[in-house]
C-alpha cells in the first residue's frame, strides 16, 4: 500500500545506518513525501559506508538466487525544504535513492540546499535508479568533502579524490540494462555552485597539518562540480541553470545566469574535523584512512534557519529575478509541477516558467 508523509518538521535526527531524516526501505506501491521541512539530520558510521542524510528511498537487496531486488515502488518527493543534512560517511547529503530499479522516482519542486556528503552527491545521489524525473528543483550550495573511506584510493591514505557535489549518478550494480547507470530526466532545475573538496594530511609537519582543499576560508577559489556520472558517461540536463553549462550532450537550452537568491549562504567551519577512535588499550595501531573506515567526522554550520545577527531567514533560496527559461511541456505533463515550492501557480499558459523550485 502507499503512504503520504506530508507537512512534517524533521530536524536533528541521527542514524548509524542509511537515511538520517526520512527512510523508505522496501516496497510501497505509491509513496508521497511532500511539503516537509527536513533539516540538520545526519547519517554516519565509522565502520563503513552509509548514505542519505536527509531522505533515503531504497528497495531491499535481492534475496536468495535472485539477481535483482523487488524495487521501492514509485515515490514522489515534492516541495520539501531539504537543508543542512549530512551523509557523513557516504553519498547523498540531501537525497539518496538505491535499488529502486525500474520504479519511477519523481523529485519535483524541492529546495535541496546546503547539504553535505562525505563521499559524493551533496544534493542527490542515484544508485540502481533506472527511472527518475528530477524537475524544477533548486539544488544549490551543497558540498562534497571526499572524507569518507571510499574517497581514498588504495595506497593514498593522506589525500582523497574529489567527488561530484550537486547530483551524482552511479553505475548499476543490479542488471537493469542500458545505459548501465542511473540516468534521470533532468529538466528545468537550478543546479548552482555546488562545491567539491578533497582532504589532505601532511604528516611531515610538526604538528601534522590537515584540512580540505580548496581552502576557501584562506581565499582559494572554490571548485564547483554540479553533475557527475560514471567514467565515460554524461548526464543530460535540459532547460536548466547550471554553474558550468559545458560538457553536456548538445546545448539543450541550459544557461549560466545568477539566480540572485534572496538570502543564500555557504556552509562554514565549526571546528576540528578529525575524530579518532577512542584509545582503550595501552598499545593500539593508528588507523589508516584508506582501510575502509570513516575516521573523519564532518562538522559544519550554521545549524540554524535564522540569522542571529539580523533575525532574518537564513537560507532563503527564492529567486530575486525572473528567469523564464523552464520547459512548459513538462508542467503540463505532471500535475505536481503546476504549482511551485510555495504552492504558487507557475507562469500563465504561453509563457515559460522560471527554472528551479520557485516561480518568481
Amino acid at each position: 500500500d502507499g503512504y503520504a508523509l506530508t507537512g512534517n518538521y524533521v530536524c536533528g535526527n541521527f542514524t548509524l545506518g542509511d537515511g538520517g531524516g526520512i527512510g523508505h526501505l522496501g516496497r510501497s506501491e505509491d509513496g508521497l513525501i511532500a511539503n516537509n521541512t527536513i533539516i540538520f539530520n545526519e547519517s554516519f558510521f565509522q565502520g563503513g559506508t552509509v548514505n542519505g542524510g536527509g531522505i533515503l528511498i531504497a528497495g531491499q537487496a535481492p534475496l536468495g538466487a535472485a539477481t535483482i531486488g523487488p524495487g521501492s515502488g514509485p515515490v514522489t518527493i515534492n516541495a520539501n525544504l531539504i537543508l543542512g543534512n549530512a551523509a557523513g560517511a557516504g553519498d547523498g547529503g540531501g537525497i539518496r535513492t538505491s535499488r529502486t530499479n525500474s520504479d519511477t522516482i519523481n523529485i519535483f519542486n524541492n529546495m535541496i540546499v546546503n547539504n553535505v556528503a562525505a563521499l559524493a552527491g551533496g544534493g542527490i545521489s542515484l544508485q540502481d535508479t533506472a527511472s527518475s524525473n528530477i524537475m524544477y528543483n533548486t539544488i544549490a550550495h551543497n558540498d562534497s568533502t571526499a572524507t569518507a573511506g571510499e574517497a581514498f584510493a588504495p595506497g593514498s591514505p593522506t589525500q582523497s579524490t574529489a567527488q561530484p557535489a550537486g547530483i551524482v549518478s552511479r553505475a548499476h550494480i543490479q542488471p537493469l540494462g542500458a545505459p548501465g547507470f542511473s540516468n534521470p530526466e533532468l529538466v528545468s532545475n537550478i543546479i548552482w555552485q555546488n562545491r567539491s573538496f578533497y582532504f589532505f594530511l601532511n604528516q611531515v609537519a610538526d604538528p601534522p597539518v590537515f584540512g580540505l582543499l580548496p581552502d576557501v576560508g584562506a581565499g582559494t577559489a572554490p571548485v564547483y562540480w554540479d553533475l557527475g556520472a560514471p567514467v565515460g558517461q554524461l548526464l543530460n540536463p535540459e532547460d536548466s541553470i547550471l554553474t558550468d553549462t559545458g560538457g553536456y550532450p548538445g546545448s539543450n537550452n541550459n544557461r549560466r545566469i545568477d539566480p540572485q537568491f534572496v538570502r543564500p549562504y555557504f556552509n562554514g567551519d565549526r571546528g576540528q574535523t578529525i575524530l579518532f577512535p577512542e584509545i582503550t588499550t595501552a598499545i593500539q595501531a593508528p588507523p589508516a584512512f584508506d582501510e575502509g573506515g570513516n575516521f573523519i567526522n564532518l562538522r559544519f554550520g550554521p545549524l540554524t534557519l535564522t540569522d542571529p545577527a539580523t533575525g532574518l531567514l537564513f537560507g532563503d533560496y527564492h529567486i530575486g529575478r525572473n528567469l523564464n527559461g523552464g520547459d512548459r511541456d513538462v508542467v503540463d505533463d505532471f500535475s505536481e509541477l503546476l504549482n511551485d515550492y510555495d504552492g504558487d501557480s507557475r507562469s500563465p499558459t504561453g509563457q515559460r516558467p522560471d527554472e528551479g523550485a520557485d516561480e518568481g
